[in-house]
Order: C-alpha cells, then sequence, then structure tokens
C-alpha cells in the first residue's frame, strides 16, 4: 500500500496518515496554550499534554487511534511511568470522545535509522 503523507482536509482517497500540527485553522489556540505553559511553567503538567496532544487527534475525527507514547533519553518523558500516566489519559479521552484508542509505549533512547528528526525519519520509513 502506497502510503501519502498531505495536509489534512484532503480529498484523495488513498490517504492512510496526517501530520498535524496547530494553525489558525485547526486547534488554533493550541499555539497561545502552549506559549502560556512556558511561561507560567507547567509545560510538564499532565493535563495540558493530553488536552494539547489529543485536541490536534480528535479534530480529525479519526475512526481509531494508535498512538506511539514514547520515553527514555530521547523523550521528554525520561521514565516508563510518566509515559504510562500519558498514555492512560490519552486513551481515556479518545474514548470518552467516541474513538477506539489504543496506545504503545515504546523506548526513545537512541535512532531506529539512519536518519534523525521528525521528517527526515518519516521519509527513510516511507
Amino acid at each position: 500500500a502506497k502510503l501519502l503523507l498531505t495536509s489534512t482536509g484532503s480529498d484523495d482517497s488513498r490517504l492512510n496518515a496526517a501530520i498535524v500540527s496547530p494553525s489558525k485553522d485547526m486547534v488554533p489556540a493550541d499555539k497561545r496554550m502552549y506559549a502560556l505553559r512556558d511561561v507560567t511553567s507547567t509545560v510538564s503538567c499532565l493535563p495540558l499534554q493530553i488536552s494539547s496532544i489529543m485536541s490536534k487527534k480528535i479534530a480529525e475525527r479519526p475512526d481509531s487511534l494508535v498512538l506511539d507514547v514514547k520515553f527514555g533519553l530521547g523523550s521528554f518523558n525520561k521514565n516508563v511511568e510518566e509515559s504510562l500516566q500519558l498514555a492512560s489519559g490519552m486513551i481515556e479521552t479518545g474514548e470518552l470522545c467516541g474513538i477506539n484508542t489504543t496506545a504503545l509505549v515504546t523506548r526513545m533512547d537512541s535512532p531506529l535509522g539512519y536518519a534523525v528528526g521528525n521528517w527526515l525519519e518519516v521519509k527513510e520509513c516511507v
């Protein structure tokens, strides 16, 4: 199957994935909320993390959602317990919104491939 990465809102029936970030049309308050969390030292606040992450996912109205929640040296969450709490909260939020939600909690201590960086890693996979 061919994986096409495109902007959200595409009518392309082959679209199997989307990479979403806040914009004026998609969860516009998220960027402002993150800036506010930064200046108030609440970036690590679990409910605010969950709402920030899940607002973008829920806005796309998927039938189901699989989350990859990282922990380790390359992750915001350094230990597995923090990531398990985050995953649990995101699953609960997704389910409350009627989305069948699953999460994998995976280690992020070293690169899996040769590329490092979000877009480079996606390009390497595709």
